[in-house]
């Protein structure tokens, strides 16, 4: 629930650590150990204080008057007809709005959450940028969507994907500490690094800041382009960004961290999907320890894009397979409720979408 008043002194209680919610509870006057309570509802994805029932009603009312927000607040629940998608949109406390989504796989529970409001990328495929660009997210930010995720499902999440709106390399720093504490068993969620996945449109200075972390995560790099001149055309980035420094980088990584990259590889018919392209993806490919995941692309209202065939799909799929590149095909979850990959967008509170309850 947000406050209605703005004298507060915190905008966002999972913002706050463990030494700064010591210092809080050392402020209220508190025992020592009601600040590990309250780190402990961070971890159990708590969305309004009075969930708290360990703590006296008091001090949770002091809390809801410290803080302007205590969890990300729940616009809207969407599930999909499979039930192997839920999306939520949640609010910040600026009002600003995001989408986060839960699939399910054999393997367990992926959750993918968004580290902007909004993408500066303008990629001319997706919907992330369609709404504009509000801000970057704080890691407290992302890791509520993971924690609140959870606790809404009842269920724990085994993966996490920053792939939702925005591009996460533009928010390094917080997303940095957000995957530590993700990492944290103490602190966070105790997940291991190999169940995390960062995706990028390819910023090849942030990349290599990552790289030097050392953190054995899954990198995942927005390629959708066998070449420069391509890549410029459906994503804009490209420019900044050449080709073949792209493929040096993920070298690069691997080299640092000991991880393959993943390359994704959204198929659009007639623009990407030729077998002469995929022979041109394969060339350049041939000497990079990667993965390449082709997406078949996901229908976004507004742009003019459409999905390649069944069999444009196979015989790309089929001549990378043939040049020794190992790839493999993304089973799309959440079309029906427009949260499969490239669908995400930013939301705002004018947008009037269909069930939203105000």
């Amino acid at each position: 629930m947000q406050n209605k008043s703005t004298n507060y002194k915190y905008d966002f209680f999972y913002d706050l650590s463990l030494p700064e919610l010591a210092e809080l509870a050392d402020q209220l006057d508190l025992a020592p150990f009601r600040a590990k309570q309250l780190l402990q509802w961070q971890q159990k994805g708590a969305s309004d204080f009075s969930e708290m029932t360990n703590l006296s009603l008091d001090l949770r009312t002091k809390l809801s008057r410290i803080f302007k927000q205590c969890g990300l607040a729940v616009i809207k629940e969407l599930r999909s007809q499979d039930s192997d998608s839920i999306k939520y949109l949640y609010e910040l406390h600026d009002r600003q709005r995001i989408e986060t989504v839960v699939m399910r796989y054999r393997f367990g529970l992926s959750c993918c959450i968004s580290s902007e409001a909004g993408c500066l990328m303008g990629c001319r495929f997706c919907a992330s940028g369609a709404a504009g660009y509000g801000r970057k997210l704080t890691s407290g930010e992302m890791f509520a969507q993971v924690a609140q995720s959870a606790r809404l499902v009842d269920q724990r999440i085994r993966n996490v994907t920053v792939m939702g709106t925005g591009e996460p390399l533009n928010n390094l720093d917080a997303l940095i500490v957000f995957l530590k504490r993700l990492h944290d068993p103490e602190f966070g969620l105790g997940m291991s690094y190999r169940n995390m996945t960062v995706s990028t449109c390819g910023l090849i200075d942030k990349m290599l800041i990552l790289a030097a972390e050392v953190l054995p995560i899954t990198l995942s790099i927005s390629l959708h382009a066998p070449n420069q001149e391509l890549r410029e055309q459906l994503m804009p980035i490209a420019k900044l960004y050449h080709f073949n420094d792209l493929l040096a980088a993920a070298a690069e990584w691997t080299s640092r961290t000991g991880r393959r990259v993943t390359f994704e590889y959204a198929l659009f018919r007639n623009i990407n999907d030729s077998r002469e392209q995929a022979k041109e993806l394969a060339s350049k490919l041939k000497n990079c320890n990667c993965h390449v995941n082709l997406i078949p692309a996901n229908p976004v209202p507004g742009l003019d894009f459409e999905a390649s065939s069944k069999e444009a799909v196979s015989s790309f799929q089929g001549e990378l397979s043939r040049h020794g590149i190992n790839v493999t095909l993304r089973r799309s979850l959440g079309l029906d409720v427009d949260a499969a990959c490239g669908q995400l967008r930013r939301r705002t509170p004018d947008d009037k979408a269909e069930g939203e309850k105000e």
